[in-house]
């Protein structure tokens, strides 16, 4: 099989899978040699978000690939990626970014063995500013520069854009630069976010080399079917660190997605096979499937098959001994269903109570004011959300 074979046949697995979005590379002629996505570690944690361009390095090292990881130390120290904020980041201090990147270098280890994983304060910090100045910043025109989308809506509304904001997208185009020079990468991917920092590197590298053979790519942003970008639940953040998002609540939040985005994501996180996955008739057990099979990724077999085994206890025999405990601040109704994140505010929770969703002790409550006796007890909204609660 040649090469250019093996190029279509990763070409048509992305697009299957649902992870193609855009690309400079439109007639696909150009060979995929080595590829990369960015981790800024503004977290001590990747969350779900980060799953697109995960699942998309895994796919490329199925294709025999050669898959490069990079990590954000560089970048994340100068407060990440402004793209698509309105307002400036808060800096994280060199302790705390150093903790960040050991978490997710074991993270992505783990996630994507075959991967090489970098750090592009390697390359960066080792970058003088003269030079910077000369070979990089020379190239970019400020008018064009201040088009970018990111950078317009700031100035438009009046909203505040430093220097160093400005200057990150040189960094990333840098990161491509350099990776094309010394690890023969020749594809940069990244969310649909990343498309304008995708192309600074694109016209970084071709203003440096004669007719350069390189690809840059989106994958699609993860939404809910209305239209939000997904990544968190009402427990908030959706982490893959199990200290930071359990295991239960992960297995949980793929459970209980929407119906209309499962055969996608199944696509798009898993390497199901394509036609298995269209044959799926069976919703509900779709669904297992998926958090059975990101929660293996993730976590491992055993703790996804705990995770099952403890949903079943909970949502099938209504065993709500296997629920953790929540020690809450406050004995009333609404501010702990607030507190525990069954609801985001406290007119939703009102809410919930007059449509007869809320039970305490199986019991349902009608009075929007009342307030729940000292020790332990149930608290159900809906058919989906069990909570154990203790009130001081």
């Amino acid at each position: 099989m040649n090469k250019s074979h093996n190029n279509l046949n990763l070409i048509e697995d992305i697009k299957a899978r649902e992870l193609f979005y855009q690309t400079t590379d439109h007639n696909h002629t150009v060979e995929t040699k080595g590829t990369y996505c960015g981790f800024d570690a503004t977290a001590l944690s990747l969350q779900i978000g980060n799953l697109l361009c995960l699942s998309l390095l895994r796919l490329f090292d199925k294709h025999k690939v050669k898959t490069i990881a990079v990590l954000g130390g560089a970048t994340t120290s100068v407060g990440g990626d402004p793209t698509w904020k309105n307002d400036t980041r808060n800096k994280l201090d060199a302790n705390q970014v150093e903790k960040n990147i050991e978490v997710i270098e074991k993270q992505i280890k783990s996630l994507i063995p075959n991967a090489k994983i970098m750090n592009n304060a390697n390359w960066l910090e080792q970058l003088k500013f003269l030079d910077f100045i000369e070979h990089i910043a020379s190239t970019v025109s400020v008018s064009a520069h201040l088009k970018l989308e990111t950078f317009a809506n700031r100035l438009q509304n009046n909203n505040p854009l430093n220097m160093q904001e400005l200057l990150y997208p040189l960094m990333q185009g840098y990161d491509f630069l350099w990776l094309y020079e010394n690890e023969g990468c020749n594809v940069e991917c990244g969310g649909a976010d990343q498309w304008c920092n995708i192309l600074a590197g694109i016209e970084l590298i071709k203003k440096k080399h004669e007719n350069p053979q390189i690809i840059g790519m989106t994958l699609p942003l993860l939404t809910t079917p209305n239209g939000e970008k997904m990544g968190k639940s009402v427990n908030g953040a959706v982490y893959l660190n199990p200290d930071m998002y359990s295991p239960y609540n992960f297995w949980q939040f793929w459970r209980n997605i929407d119906d209309s985005i499962v055969k996608p994501c199944l696509k798009k996180f898993t390497l199901i096979d394509i036609q298995e996955i269209d044959n799926m008739n069976d919703i509900n057990q779709a669904k297992i499937i998926l958090a059975n099979d990101l929660t293996t990724w993730i976590h491992g077999s055993e703790t996804s098959k705990a995770a099952q085994a403890q949903a079943t206890s909970v949502f099938i025999e209504k065993n709500l001994d296997e629920l953790e405990a929540n020690k809450v601040s406050s004995n009333k109704l609404i501010e702990i269903m607030v507190e525990i994140k069954a609801c985001e505010t406290k007119s939703q929770a009102k809410t919930l109570i007059e449509q007869a969703a809320v039970k305490i002790n199986e019991q349902v409550i009608k009075d929007k004011t009342h307030k729940l006796e000292a020790g332990q007890s149930t608290l159900s909204v809906g058919k989906k959300k069990f909570y154990k609660i203790i009130v001081k």
